[in-house]
């Protein structure tokens, strides 16, 4: 896996316009989202109701995990630990962090932790039942003498992860550390005017018809709302390596950041709809491509 660098947004003026990939017929937002390239692609198809958890299924990839014993110093799954410094010094730790991690009443809580620079940190988390609850909670944190642990201040304190490589583990009560306590840092690509994350677990190379294709799933978000009226999708995304273009086979759109807010369509019959990635740097699209494409 290649290492990815992050950058920051650039001012609108001097940004290629995600719309590139976005652009929709001037229609009421109840209406299909359509993708351009010359002329207007195959309209997306509406799904039920009942079917559209279908596609929210192929957009959102929980980790699983399994009920194992506390971690020791000598187990592989252990938090690394890097000889003479913290993970505040010597890792990447500042972005969002997601895993499922295990519930006593429900099968499952998704949870988001994202931290900054700054020293902020926001965490939402949500209870997977027939009516899903979810907690949001944001506030400083604070670093421990060593540098590999952080407490979430906002929390009254009551709530402390190992941060390693990539991973953030929650301790326990008993100060234990588990693996099935344990959140993995997403791919983060930034610039444009557009942020995505992506989970690397998710990112499969193959080969097809004699080009090699990556596919990944992919939360994209915009600075500005888009025509369509979304600032966010979410989808399964789909690179050709060698031609340089984007499908979206399952995507759905949504009307705030971070795949919130009301859902705007969705659909998982959506393929084929082949559009050209930008060859700009700043084209999150384009950083994924060279991240992920052998």
């Amino acid at each position: 896996m290649k290492t990815v660098k992050r950058t920051k947004f650039l001012k609108p003026a001097a940004t290629l316009p995600p719309a590139v990939y976005c652009r929709a017929h001037p229609a009421p937002l109840d209406k299909p989202i359509t993708f351009y390239k010359q002329k207007p692609a195959k309209p997306m198809k509406f799904l039920k109701p009942a079917t559209v958890l279908l596609a929210l299924g192929l957009v959102l990839t929980l980790s699983a995990y399994d009920r194992s014993p506390p971690l020791s110093h000598g187990t592989p799954n252990a938090p690394a630990q890097v000889q003479g410094h913290g993970a505040r010094d010597a890792a990447d730790w500042d972005g969002r962090y997601t895993g499922l991690l295990p519930c006593a009443s429900c099968p499952g809580i998704a949870t988001e932790l994202t931290l900054n620079e700054a020293g902020f940190y926001t965490l939402k988390e949500t209870y997977l039942e027939k009516k899903a609850a979810v907690f949001k909670s944001k506030g400083r944190f604070k670093w421990n003498a060593s540098g590999n642990e952080i407490t979430l201040l906002a929390d009254e304190g009551q709530r402390i992860f190992r941060i390693g490589e990539g991973t953030a583990w929650q301790v326990g009560a008993d100060g234990a550390v588990r693996k099935d306590l344990a959140l993995k840092k997403l791919d983060e690509f930034v610039g444009g005017g557009a942020q995505l994350y992506v989970d690397h677990t998710s990112v499969k190379v193959r080969e097809v018809d004699g080009s090699k294709r990556a596919r990944f799933d992919g939360l994209w978000n915009f600075e500005h709302r888009m025509q369509g009226g979304h600032r966010s999708l979410k989808a399964v995304m789909d690179i050709n390596c060698k031609t340089r273009q984007l499908d979206l086979p399952a995507v759905a759109y949504f009307r705030d950041p971070d795949g919130e807010g009301k859902r705007i369509s969705a659909s998982r019959d959506n393929a084929g709809n082949w559009v050209s990635i930008p060859v700009s740097p700043e084209d999150v699209i384009n950083q994924a491509a060279k991240a992920y494409c052998p």
